[in-house]
């Protein structure tokens, strides 16, 4: 019985992992995708054009993209199969520890290929720009993070005075 109430713990952890990183299929396409993948957040139209790139380093910066994309949906290929492989072991009885570390293990290693892909992106894409690009780039990169902290201070805001609110209702004598 201890191994059961020992295992559920690690179990219910796992499932957690699982449920907040939903399977590849899940997710929204490359376009839309807001989770922080750098590389490809860096390369967006709207973000080439301030920068004033050349002709030939749009064509490199496509081509590169391009190029990364098979392996980008190669992951997370590889990473909604690990996930189903952990689900179903976790809801295989009875339930091998061991063998979930490894599903775990697995996953985790997908995602850190995914995370260097996307360094190695963003290395190429800095790597990549002049000078004043590069400037150019980092100023509009502290415009966002400050447009991103008001963002969520505006949120973190609301979300008190919604709690606050909800308290005081709940204080008031029955209605």
């Amino acid at each position: 019985m201890k191994t059961l109430f020992s295992l559920t713990p690690l179990a219910l952890s796992l499932a957690l992992v699982s449920v907040a990183h939903p399977p590849a299929h899940a997710e929204p396409p490359s376009h839309m995708d807001r989770r922080g993948e750098m590389a490809d957040d860096v390369m967006r139209p709207h973000l080439l054009k301030k920068l004033n790139l050349t002709d030939e380093q749009k064509k490199k910066f496509r081509e590169y993209r391009l190029s990364q994309e098979k392996k980008k949906i190669q992951l997370r290929s590889d990473k909604a199969l690990a996930e189903l492989e952990l689900l179903k072991a976790m809801q295989t009885y009875p339930v091998n520890a061991s063998e979930l570390m490894k599903r775990g293990e697995k996953i985790s290693l997908v995602q850190e290929q995914m995370a260097k892909e996307r360094l190695r992106g963003l290395g190429f894409f800095l790597e990549n720009l002049t000078a004043e690009q590069h400037a150019k780039f980092v100023e509009m990169q502290e415009s966002m993070r400050e447009r991103r902290k008001e963002r969520m201070e505006k949120f973190r805001d609301k979300m008190d005075k919604d709690r606050d609110q909800e308290r005081d209702r709940d204080e008031q004598p029955g209605e």
